[in-house]
């Protein structure tokens, strides 16, 4: 197969075991328990805020943990501040078994400062349970004042292929967010599961979006086909899975994407999307019409 999409999943359970000839128990103490973070990443909108989930795995029955948080803002460039830019439900949160959830409240204003994070971390929790790997999140609250706010945010986006329509068709779900220091830019993460970004220029005026060729999306379809780069591909939509000539190859490279964009943000149509293999003369990986929609 061309395309191979490989999805698992972590299930938590609390599960009594039995063996088979003994029918002795298998008894699970509180040494097994665990305290985590449910997620890794958070983003927020100034007029939206969302919440984290602590979980607490271990047997029904066992002992709720009163669990203690941190606010880390050490190594982040643009740091949010408790009090000034967001607020928490609590820091001392007990937690049952199952999960639970921690409200975050981000501060509006009417200043634009860009986007800011902060840390949230479990520091530790009262009944001395393990922690899981899995123990701080990272929390985004993107400024809603920046001038293209309104295509600030989470897309799905449906990328059909013309090597095969309906055999090797994407979905992607990316992140569109500010670039630092540059506001006429945006930057979108997530495009075929990769997390380099992409840089796209907004025309608020002719409600147009320009994405600059050549940009690289690194090994997103695993190291047999090497780094992979966005390029158009206008000139490439009849040829796809082979190696272009040298002067398409150079044609594709120095030519800008150009799609439509709502004023609103709802939407984009972003059409000659193409994923070219770098690393193998540019061979064409796939072109994609490409239909974007906001959560």
């Amino acid at each position: 197969m061309k395309k191979i999409l490989c999805i698992s999943g972590i299930f938590l359970a609390g599960i009594t075991l039995f063996t088979g000839c003994e029918k002795d128990p298998i008894l699970f103490d509180s040494s097994m328990n665990v305290v985590g973070f449910s997620e890794t990443t958070l983003t927020l909108t100034e007029i939206q805020g969302g919440s984290v989930t602590l979980y607490l795995g271990a047997p029904a029955g066992a002992e709720a943990t009163v669990v203690t948080l941190n606010v880390i803002t050490e190594g982040i460039v643009n740091p949010a501040m408790e009090g000034t830019d967001f607020t928490i439900s609590s820091k001392e949160v007990t937690v049952a078994v199952g999960t639970t959830s921690v409200e975050i409240t981000p501060i509006d204003n009417d200043v634009f400062e860009g986007n800011k994070s902060f840390k949230l971390s479990i520091a530790s929790n009262s009944k001395g349970y393990n922690m899981s790997k899995q123990k701080t999140v990272l929390v985004t609250i993107n400024d809603d004042e920046h001038p293209l706010k309104n295509w600030i945010g989470e897309y799905s986006v449906a990328a059909v292929s013309y090597d095969g329509p309906g055999v090797y068709d994407e979905a992607w779900n990316v992140s569109i967010s500010p670039v630092v220091d540059n506001v006429d830019r945006l930057q979108i993460l997530g495009v075929a599961g990769s997390d380099q970004p992409v840089i796209a220029a907004i025309d608020k005026d002719n409600l147009t979006i320009t994405i600059s060729p050549a940009q690289p999306l690194g090994l997103v379809y695993g190291s047999d086909y090497g780094a992979v780069g966005v390029f158009y591909g206008g000139n490439l939509k009849d040829i796809t899975w082979s190696t272009p000539s040298p002067e398409l190859y150079s044609e594709a490279g120095a030519t800008s994407i150009i799609g439509t964009i709502s004023e609103d943000g709802s939407g984009m149509l972003i059409d000659n999307w193409a994923h070219l293999l770098t690393d193998y003369s540019g061979f064409i990986y796939d072109v994609f019409n490409t239909t974007w929609t906001k959560k």
